[in-house]
């Protein structure tokens, strides 16, 4: 009789794990049911932890659209006006001992500490001559970068300085489709061509006489002049952020970070000394508030501001973080009127601000919402998909069971018999 019970058990094992909730698939349907119901929890639980970060995304947005201000200041209004040149020197030199020695040195003793040392990670990688390559590339590109954003600020209002570089986040989704072949985003054409309206509108409204404000006259010279120089800065900056995603994995965030300030200072340097833009008597000149302006910019713009916008990146994206773009404009203004003393003419120059800031912001968040939303869709169908795959699954195995529990009768004679 033990044989016969032997069957009917498992005969009512195999019933069971087909009906029962709580035994067989059934209870592991339950289980997956579970985690899908936890998984919104923890998505509200992160998008309510965004906020902070959401922030500090608009802070280091800000502090970039205070770089022109503090340039401008220390070429123009400082007790002994630097040159351009000598200014970059200057302020990567701080930036440079102050990496070195806030965060090189504790991260290479805590590297050292736990025996992992971070010089031994990058010499270990692959493809070393692609990442000489692509560093003297960098290189370059910061350098134009960086003597032509300064430039511009020496000739042109700061806010109009970033007015120009508002073009960036158009310029590197071009660059990108032409490297990459990436598709074009849309809204693309008309928010240059709005932009380019504000622009010529700030540009024309602010060279208009007024009498609201004192501000230093510009020349047709100048004008052209520093908006040149501020368009070469932003196409570079386009193509070196273009490059940084090309590069992410061969360059670490330290290595671009030294590779700035170590290049402004090795090319520019010599060629201050050779061009005779280089005076040392600054070091004795300048007031104490001008070095006090200088030490800001080095290190609450240059090392705080970039440190902070790679933090924010890291935690919620490049997509989301450039949403804020149109801050910098905004500080821009504020700083200028604030530190220089150099508010807006015009109405017109006021209202082809507000259109190149609205203009570049609104298309930033459609884009941040385009992109949500197709992310939404695509999860959706994969979740759908893996349903539908789940079910395929399930329907086969309770196959297998009906097929496995109607051949049980064809063995219950036979051990019958045997009894």
């Amino acid at each position: 009789m033990k044989e016969p019970d032997g069957d009917d058990e498992e005969q009512r094992r195999l019933i069971d794990a087909e009906g029962n909730p709580g035994r067989g698939h059934g209870a592991k349907e339950e289980v997956e049911v579970e985690e899908e119901v936890a998984v919104p929890r923890d998505k509200n639980q992160e998008t309510k932890w965004d906020a902070p970060w959401l922030v500090l995304a608009v802070v280091a947005h800000m502090g970039w659209g205070l770089y022109a201000v503090f340039a401008r200041y220390l070429q123009k209004q400082a007790a002994f006006p630097l040159g351009p040149l000598q200014l970059l020197v200057m302020v990567n030199t701080v930036c440079l001992v102050f990496l070195i020695v806030f965060y090189t040195i504790p991260v290479r003793i805590w590297n050292w500490y736990r025996e992992c040392s971070m010089h031994q990670e990058l010499h270990e990688r692959e493809d070393w001559r692609a990442r000489v390559r692509y560093l003297l590339v960098f290189s370059m590109l910061l350098a134009l970068r960086a003597s032509t954003n300064v430039y511009a600020a020496r000739l042109i209002p700061a806010f109009w300085s970033q007015l120009v570089q508002m073009f960036t986040p158009m310029s590197v989704s071009f660059l990108s489709y032409l490297a990459f072949g990436k598709e074009l985003p849309p809204r693309l054409v008309p928010t240059v061509l709005m932009t380019f309206i504000g622009s010529v509108m700030t540009v024309v409204g602010g060279s208009m006489d007024s009498k609201v404000t004192e501000r230093e006259s510009i020349s047709g010279v100048q004008i052209i002049g520093g908006i040149t120089s501020a368009l070469v800065s932003t196409l570079a900056l386009s193509c070196y952020m273009v490059l940084v995603q090309k590069t992410k994995s061969l360059l670490s965030q330290e290595e671009l970070l030294f590779n700035t300030f170590i290049t402004i200072i090795v090319v520019l340097f010599p060629t201050s000394l050779i061009a005779g833009g280089w005076h040392w008597e600054a070091f004795t000149e300048l007031a104490p508030k001008d070095w006090a302006m200088l030490f800001t910019f080095a290190i609450l713009i240059y090392v705080g501001a970039n440190s902070l916008a790679q933090l924010v990146i890291r935690h919620i994206g490049a997509t989301l973080s450039v949403m804020f773009f149109g801050t910098r404009l905004i500080s821009a203004v504020v700083g200028s009127y604030i530190v220089l003393n150099e508010a807006i003419n015009t109405a017109l120059e006021g209202a082809g601000l507000i259109l190149v800031g609205v203009t570049v912001t609104t298309y930033l968040v459609y884009q941040v919402v385009r992109t949500t939303r197709e992310k939404k869709q695509s999860v959706a169908v994969e979740l759908q998909n893996n349903h539908c795959m789940k079910d395929e699954e399930r329907n086969c195995t309770d196959f297998s069971y009906s097929e496995q529990v109607s051949s049980q009768p064809f063995h219950l004679p036979r051990s019958t018999g045997s009894q």
